[in-house]
């Protein structure tokens, strides 16, 4: 995922949450994550439709967390579905779109926050068959009623200002119950950016040493 580096000045005061929770003065380096999300399910038609589509399926970006508000960080998702078809714009939550159609394509999805011009772009490979290797999409499938495909995902934010981080501390840091089976993903997923970040923060730490050795010979 694209990362938002926002490099301002941060005021050194409590914030409050909308939930009461305080949260304390933090430094530059502290990042913010909001996790999300990005999936689509799909129904089979008990036969084609007058446009020969055999299924119909819904496609959305949704906060991974309880009671969060989205329309708080997020001012606008662009669902590109060209050249299948018209791409979709949506400013305000849910972030839902929903079709009819046969085949599988790629999806980009644009996110636009409510403080950067600049959109995080993200992909989805959208589903409707049932593949035997649920990570391959060229391992062997076949027609189910249903199908469910979702990929866990973060927004980050790197030293956000203080309006961002009250924009993105919103809701709970409960996990949504009908996203429990992603769990053990964003545990994953946070050890290793606290690897990635104690690795370069080791080497910022050797190339100061090598440095100031250079400059004492």
């Amino acid at each position: 995922m694209e990362l938002v580096h926002v490099k301002q000045e941060v005021k050194d005061e409590c914030v409050e949450t909308n939930d009461g929770r305080e949260i304390q003065p933090f430094d530059r380096h502290r990042t913010i994550f909001q996790p999300i999300v990005i999936g689509n399910t799909a129904r089979l038609f008990a036969k084609p439709n007058c446009e020969g589509h055999t299924h119909e399926w819904i496609l959305y970006v949704k906060p991974y967390f309880k009671g969060v508000d989205m329309a708080k960080f997020i001012r606008k998702v662009i669902f590109v579905l060209e050249p299948h078809y018209r791409s979709v714009t949506l400013t305000k939550p849910p972030f839902v779109v929903k079709r009819t159609g046969w085949g599988e394509f790629t999806v980009q999805i644009k996110v636009y926050m409510t403080f950067s011009s600049r959109a995080q772009t993200l992909s989805h490979w959208l589903r409707l068959v049932e593949y035997a290797d649920k990570n391959d999409e060229t391992s062997e499938y076949r027609y189910v009623p249903s199908v469910r495909y979702e990929e866990y995902d973060e927004i980050v934010i790197e030293d956000p200002t203080e309006a961002q981080r009250r924009a993105m501390l919103t809701g709970t840091t409960e996990p949504d119950p009908e996203f429990e089976h992603f769990k053990l993903e964003r545990e994953q997923a946070l050890w290793k950016i606290r690897a990635a970040r104690e690795r370069i923060r080791a080497d910022i730490e050797g190339f100061e040493k090598r440095l100031e050795a250079s400059r004492a010979v």
